[in-house]
């Protein structure tokens, strides 16, 4: 053994567990020179320890007597007391708190605490009640023994008094985990069942700190079941452990799309035999001063209303969903949701309006009340704007699917200023990446909720031709045959996209097969002379701009092209950039400083609002009249 080096104490445990290899867990425990071999039934003792002898002659291991006990019916080990009922508490320790008088000085506070947290494991939810003593060792901090001090430290001594009696779990059965969760600490009972008894095996608690102090209560329970996995380790891995909570952690950590904080946990959770199911009541008596209640139950609360707000954000490559959902006795869960995806605002609205539907359908909610901001998704929905774009019909017919799943949906539209936060949720999402968001529940949304499927079209006379290029099979009609083996196949890329031609002689393979074009050619397509105008008027602009200097033009090509886009046409009264993506161009500068242009009357209703089929329509008809006007004679 390499006595005096710092893995002494490692090696000599490894060779204890190497000994003891067939009995530990079973008969005998052993930390590093404490053994305890223990049986179940006095008829058993002698067989038992004979299997220990037995292990330690066959190592050439030898016990000091003077150190040993026999036929023991309670003995120390590892500072607990060891018996027939369980792990129970160590007597002096307990008299050692329970003699102790009130505090006067820092010191006599930091021996009280040193005391309790060497029994922690025997005190449901300490960390919250040991709060008071905890703000007193602030530094800083003037030294008063206030009443609250006072009860805290009564309400010790009182289960000190009787401490609970830990049971021993058996091989194979399950065990349960009930979380609570205040402002600023968190709590578990680890518990097993025998029949329709409770006897609680661990208690774990824990002072928020920092960061944790902010999260929201979903992330303090998931938090919780994390500390407890860690602090429990040997049971989670040996058991089976069911979560009974009435809380959305499952739905919450077993989302694929998952970001930050939330999937490094969800991760480390995923190893273990986790099942999640319905809290019930703790029946132990001695666990009666745990907090498992964290706002209130739930499943009192069915035929009340929930509180969803909700927001979505837009940019030019991806967006976000902002979703607070709020229980009637004030539970909050928070979801921010990023988009990989390109969405219009209205898209993102929408979608946000379906992640917070599906999260209150999920933590068991049946009335919701939801609000958001955006005029045209409300109204849509509740039946005054008609949902002209097709994929906002999509999503209209989705929202009407699900709100057909509860009791009662009402929708209703509220001023941005009151729908502040579910904004900032939406709009940090769209900004920032997934491992940025650090102190928010992010997901990440891949593809849309609904998407627009193209049905498949009529035949075709590129039928013939696919079929022979991807087949080999010529078409039954001798002359459409005859075509393609005279005239061959012109040069082809084939795709799922479709199939482009590039040969050069296709007109006249087109002639062979009967199809004329009269006005226009594959090569070159005839149009209404709209293009050649516009590049008129960008040659215009690159010769006010150059003078001189001709080689330059890249440079200045797209400022040209950005006042063309964003400058309203005389024909029509309208941007090209607004008639194509249905809202005006705007540069990150505007946002932080508006110019006139932006508060202009109507431009956040044109913002808002998704009216591009109808900008189009008014753009088209004063381009007509404009046509009219210059047609008619003048007098």
């Amino acid at each position: 053994m390499p006595f005096g080096l710092k893995n002494a104490g490692a090696t000599y445990q490894r060779l204890k567990n190497k000994i003891f290899s067939e009995l530990i867990g079973k008969t005998v425990e052993v930390y590093v020179d404490d053994i305890l071999a223990n049986t179940a039934r006095p008829d058993d003792l002698l067989s038992d320890l004979d299997g220990v002898f037995s292990s330690l002659r066959q190592h050439g291991m030898r016990l000091n007597p003077l150190k040993c006990a026999f036929t023991m019916e309670a003995e120390k080990f590892l500072g607990f007391m060891i018996t027939q009922r369980g792990v129970e508490a160590n007597p002096e320790k307990c008299q050692a708190v329970i003699q102790m008088k009130s505090p006067g000085c820092i010191k006599d506070v930091q021996r009280l605490a040193g005391r309790l947290t060497a029994l922690s494991r025997f005190l449901g939810a300490s960390a919250a009640r040991v709060l008071p003593f905890f703000n007193l060792m602030r530094k800083g901090m003037t030294f008063e023994w206030t009443p609250a001090c006072e009860e805290a430290f009564n309400h010790f001594k009182k289960i000190l008094a009787a401490p609970p009696v830990l049971g021993k779990p058996r091989a194979g059965e399950p065990l349960y985990l009930y979380l609570s969760v205040t402002e600023e600490a968190l709590a578990a009972v680890l518990v097993r069942e025998e029949g329709k008894t409770q006897q609680p095996v661990y208690f774990v608690s824990r002072v928020l700190q920092g960061p944790e102090l902010r999260y929201s209560k979903l992330e303090k329970l998931a938090l919780g079941l994390l500390i407890s996995s860690r602090r429990l380790r040997q049971y989670f891995q040996s058991h089976r452990i069911v979560v009974r909570t009435d809380q959305a952690i499952r739905q919450v950590l077993q989302k694929p799309d998952l970001a930050g904080r939330m999937m490094t946990w969800a991760i480390e959770l995923s190893q273990y035999d986790l099942q999640y199911e319905p809290r019930h009541a703790i029946k132990a008596l001695a666990m009666a001063d745990f907090l498992v209640e964290v706002t209130g139950d739930p499943l009192e609360e069915t035929g009340t209303r929930w509180r969803l707000h909700v927001d979505g954000a837009s940019n030019q490559t991806s967006g976000g969903a902002g979703v607070i959902l709020e229980s009637p006795a004030g539970v909050i869960y928070e979801q921010s949701t990023k988009f990989e995806f390109p969405v219009s605002n209205n898209q993102a609205e929408y979608e946000a309006l379906l992640g917070g539907l599906i999260l209150a359908r999920e933590v068991g909610a049946t009335k919701v009340e939801v609000c958001s901001d955006s005029q045209v998704v409300t109204s849509q929905v509740n039946g005054s704007y008609q949902a002209r774009d097709p994929r906002l019909q999509k999503y209209l017919e989705k929202v009407k699917e699900i709100t057909s799943q509860f009791q009662e949906v009402i929708v209703q539209h509220v001023p941005r200023e009151k729908n502040t936060r579910a904004d900032l949720l939406s709009k940090l999402a769209s900004t920032k990446s997934g491992s940025g968001n650090r102190s928010l529940i992010q997901g990440l949304v891949k593809e849309p909720t609904v998407a627009l499927h193209l049905t498949k079209s009529s035949p075709s006379w590129l039928d013939p031709i696919t079929n022979f290029l991807k087949l080999g099979k010529l078409p039954e009609d001798e002359k459409a045959a005859k075509v393609i083996t005279r005239f061959g196949i012109p040069e082809v890329v084939i795709s799922d996209n479709g199939t482009q031609f590039t040969d050069k002689k296709f007109m006249e393979f087109l002639s062979g097969l009967g199809i004329k074009q009269r006005f226009s050619s594959v090569e070159h397509p005839q149009t209404n002379r709209q293009v050649e105008a516009a590049n008129k008027v960008i040659l215009l602009g690159l010769k006010k701009r150059l003078d001189n200097k001709k080689g330059t033009w890249a440079d200045e090509l797209v400022s040209v092209l950005w006042s063309y886009r964003t400058t309203e046409q005389s024909a029509t009264g309208e941007t090209p950039f607004c008639l194509t993506y249905g809202v005006d161009a705007v540069i990150p500068v505007e946002i932080g400083e508006p110019n006139p242009r932006l508060l202009l009357a109507g431009m956040s209703e044109a913002v808002e609002k998704d009216l591009v089929e109808e900008t189009r329509e008014m753009a088209h008809l004063s381009e007509t009249a404009l046509k009219q006007r210059i047609a008619l004679p003048n007098d």
